[in-house]
């Protein structure tokens, strides 16, 4: 029979974009093995190339139906020459159960797919001047295969359907080669199942529960390396099953070449009569819908599509010899404060090239606050993100001693209870030529600044009486631990003074800054000997990070200042300071049960300790400039890291040495506003427990000269 009469000839479609290999495909079966049939003489026809296009997709990916939108019309404009495989591989993690496939976890290994979908191989051709097989261009499919359409076929093969009982179907495969050179040659052969199926899908800012995805990748029903062309094999198996209906499952036979993995030709015939129903509704596109139910990811005030690669090009070298590139700035959007209460996510950055690099890795990260790493990192996981309002999401990734340009990716995911909600993809370019010094400097600018932004300091707080009545509160310590290159600190910053307004007088603030990479102003940091305990009490995983009552917020620090200031108090507490000289103060204070109900809920040790806080010091903030007022600075303390045993109900009064501060730093980087300056000194008292550390009252004055 000659082909272009055959009624198989509708679904000789063209060579599949990725052929299975051994790599690729399951063991056969004894049973299923090829049986050889005598060999028929046919004609062979010159036809136009067909191509097979692997496209690997995701159910929780919301830009893969717009993919799959442009490769079904693609396939009707070719058609019959142009075949497409939805490839559901777990490696790129946009995957559910329901049409993963083991195979396409397999091929996307061997071919090493990124996590980055949608995209295709076409044909596993090489692409582009990178030669790379897989393209994520959405923009460009059409283009290459219509180019490689232009090109005439060398091989053929069909696929005809036998007998279908049940899940037994019988079906026989022959390929041939359409010159009459090295007819003898021989090639790999796979045949795979696939399935046309109704499956939730992520489609704009919901979920469609019944979506048609179309050619879903379910098996290979049997391969062979050493394919002798010209030969013809027959088949009878057991349908896989991971197919769910046999009548919308087809079988795609395809050619490909054992050395570079090319497709040269493929082939499809349905096994039923298939989804025919009108689709049209469950396979449109659906343009994002705003919503208040749903949190969104904005990159210049535009939601951020699934996929989106964010670039970053320009460096900059810092004083440890590292070169840092830094990520745009993503920004949390579409819920309010109130409805992020309690939502907690799992964020996922990892590199996606350059894995054995130990000179190249994520410097650090910052969500609602930053974390700096240790060293370069191939990948960053936290589990326990809880999201605030316009939060800014960035990346700094570093590189150590760079010789030339270069290309670096990290991939970023966003999980809500197990579910990726967004991902994208940074991407690094370094270049030598772009690499700036480190921006920070502790040298006053010559030009006088533009007026920076004051942080307003609320008036301190009088010594309190004994509170009466029933609308008393607590006095709370909120203690942020914070950097000056920490961009997400700034937000922190200005809403802890926010909250100190409209919380006064009962909200006292202490910035506690650290060393090391967020440092630029040496004198922001007390001595390593007073903070080290505080940093290793409270195991301070990034910044910032906010402790109120030394204990850690779980969410929003407005929601937990306020829960706690409007706390029945338990401790009444007063404070009065008088500096002596220069360098020593005499300290009074005392401490009482609020009312005899408050004893039962009193630790039976308590210690007091003061602080010594510094306001209108000056100095660079990440998102403001060089020239940023700090307030609420911690400068040292009077009486150790924890303080001193304390009676409640007693009288303490006590003459304590003031911090050397100015001491611990050179002299060349104090400037005027940086120095100890007692003017702009206050001392706090907090009476805690003393074996937990938990802050249960504190007052705060002025030491003024």
């Amino acid at each position: 029979m000659r082909f272009l009469n055959s009624i198989w000839a509708f679904v000789v479609l063209s060579i599949l974009l990725g052929g299975v290999l051994w790599g690729c495909a399951q063991k056969v079966d004894s049973k299923d093995r090829w049986v050889p049939k005598e060999e028929e003489k046919e004609e062979l026809p010159q036809q136009r190339k067909t191509i097979l296009v692997e496209e690997y997709t995701g159910q929780l990916c919301i830009n893969c139906p717009t993919a799959a939108k442009i490769l079904q019309e693609v396939s009707k404009k070719y058609a019959p020459n142009v075949i497409t495989v939805e490839m559901h591989a777990k490696r790129t993690k946009q995957t559910e159960a329901t049409l993963e496939s083991a195979l396409a976890d397999k091929c996307a290994e061997k071919f090493a797919i990124p996590s980055v979908v949608p995209g295709v191989m076409i044909n596993r051709l090489p692409i582009g001047s990178a030669k790379e097989r897989y393209s994520d261009d959405r923009s460009a499919w059409t283009a290459l295969t219509q180019k490689i359409l232009e090109q005439k076929a060398t091989h053929q093969v069909e696929v005809k359907i036998g007998a279908v009982e049940g899940r037994k179907v019988t079906f026989t495969v022959r390929g041939t080669k359409l010159s009459s050179q090295d007819k003898g040659e021989k090639v790999g052969l796979a045949v795979w199942v696939v399935e046309d199926i109704y499956a939730s899908q992520k489609v704009g800012n919901k979920v469609e529960p019944k979506f048609l995805h179309h050619n879903v990748l379910r098996d290979a029903l049997t391969t062979e390396a050493d394919y002798q062309l010209g030969e013809t094999r027959s088949v009878t198996t057991e349908l896989p099953q991971s197919v769910k209906e046999v009548k919308n499952a087809k079988v795609i036979a395809f050619l490909y070449n054992k050395k570079t993995d090319e497709i040269y030709e493929a082939a499809i015939a349905p096994l039923g009569s298939g989804i025919t129903s009108n689709d049209a509704e469950t396979e449109k596109e659906e343009k994002p819908e705003p919503k208040e139910t749903e949190i969104k990811f904005y990159l210049d005030n535009q939601p951020i599509a699934s996929g989106k690669e964010l670039k970053a090009t320009v460096g900059k070298k810092l004083n440890n010899g590292i070169v840092e590139l830094e990520s745009p700035v993503v920004t949390v959007a579409g819920l309010k404060e109130e409805q992020l209460k309690g939502i907690v996510l799992d964020v996922l950055a990892e590199k996606m090239d350059h894995k054995d690099d130990t000179n190249s890795g994520i410097v650090s990260i910052c969500l609602d606050n930053c974390s700096a790493l240790t060293g370069l990192q191939q990948q960053y996981h936290n589990p326990k993100y809880t999201p605030h309002e316009k939060d800014n999401i960035t990346l700094h990734f570093g590189l150590k001693n760079p010789a030339k340009k270069d290309t670096y990716r990290v991939r970023m995911s966003i999980k809500n209870k197990e579910k990726e909600i967004a991902h994208w993809v940074y991407v690094f370019e370094y270049d030598p030529t772009s690499v700036k010094e480190d921006i920070p400097s502790v040298t006053p600018p010559e030009e006088k600044p533009t007026p920076p932004e004051e942080q307003p300091i609320p008036d301190n707080p009088p010594a309190p009486t004994p509170p009466t009545g029933g609308n008393a509160k607590s006095n709370v310590v909120a203690v942020d631990f914070t950097g000056q290159r920490c961009p997400a600190c700034i937000s922190r910053l200005r809403d802890l003074n926010d909250y100190s307004k409209e919380l006064h007088p009962n909200l006292i603030l202490v910035s506690i800054h650290s060393y090391g990479y967020y440092t630029v102003n040496e004198e922001l940091i007390p001595r390593g000997d007073i903070i080290n305990p505080y940093y290793k009490h409270c195991g301070v995983p990034y910044f910032p990070s906010i402790y109120v009552n030394n204990v850690p917020i779980t969410y929003n620090g407005g929601y937990a200042t306020r829960e706690e200031v409007n706390k029945k108090p338990t401790l009444s507490s007063s404070l009065k300071v008088e500096l002596l000289d220069g360098k020593r103060v005499k300290v009074s204070c005392k401490s009482q049960p609020y009312d005899e109900a408050s004893k039962s809920a009193l630790p039976t040790k308590m210690n007091v300790l003061f602080w010594v806080v510094q306001n209108k010091m000056r100095g660079f903030q990440a998102g403001v400039g060089t020239d940023y007022e700090h307030n609420h600075i911690l400068r040292g303390t009077l009486n150790g890291a924890w303080g001193e045993s304390y009676t409640l109900g007693s009288d303490h009064s006590k003459v304590y040495d003031l911090p050397p501060v100015d001491e611990w730093y050179p002299p060349q980087n104090l400037t005027p506003s940086n120095r100890f300056n007692l003017e702009n000194c206050e001392v706090i008292a907090i009476f805690l427990d003393a074996d937990t550390k938990r802050f249960y009252d504190a007052v705060k004055v002025s030491l003024k000269k």
